[in-house]
């Protein structure tokens, strides 16, 4: 049986991961591997339910509330899919995952990384994604690809700068589990960026 390999897409919103988690299927497939997509927050059927008060524009959420809602999302998955999938050598591929937390409201809700690091250590022990795909593109060019209709899309340009400058600081202080691709280029190029890192893990 194959090892499970669990691999991470995230970036902000307009980054492109969507298009790359599908690339990243039809080779998996055309491989004859057994992997998995999940999306966050969602996949589980408390987890979607979850989604979409998060994404109401009409829900007033606080800060804190939302760090902990993700949170409640990420373990849920975790535990019921993820962990048991990669068991059975599974490649999970997960749209969005701790990166998307860290940044979105540990640096742009101001709420702190490693304050939710913390948080997070005392929910599991488990020590992420194998590897972290982070889509690297300029807020203002990304935003235009979006329809920026739900609660968190609408937060400024301002607001995604500092989200888009974590991402890349976590690749900084992490280069063997984050890799920055420039999502500025065509997507089949950028799908050959990443490639290139994952087929060293299969």
């Amino acid at each position: 049986m194959n090892k499970g390999i669990f691999i991470t897409v995230d970036g902000i919103d307009g980054a492109g991961k969507t298009t790359q988690v599908r690339l990243l299927s039809d080779k998996f497939r055309s491989l004859n591997r057994r992997f998995l997509i999940i999306r966050e927050p969602g996949t589980t059927h408390l987890s979607e339910r979850i989604r979409k008060i998060l994404l109401d524009p009409k829900c007033n959420i606080i800060p804190e509330a939302e760090m902990l809602l993700y949170l409640t999302c990420r373990i849920q998955l975790l535990q019921e899919v993820i962990m048991p999938k990669i068991r059975q050598g599974y490649i999970i591929i997960s749209d969005r995952y701790m990166s998307s937390t860290l940044c979105y409201q540990g640096a742009g809700l101001g709420l702190g990384t490693q304050r939710i690091k913390k948080i997070w250590s005392l929910i599991t022990n488990h020590k992420g994604a194998d590897l972290n795909i982070i889509l690297d593109i300029p807020a203002k060019y990304a935003l235009k690809r979006t329809n920026r209709n739900d609660r968190i899309s609408k937060r400024t340009v301002k607001y995604f700068n500092v989200v888009a400058e974590c991402f890349r600081q976590l690749c900084t202080t992490n280069p063997v589990q984050y890799v920055l691709i420039d999502a500025t280029k065509p997507s089949d190029e950028v799908f050959k960026c990443i490639w290139s890192r994952i087929a060293k893990l299969i």
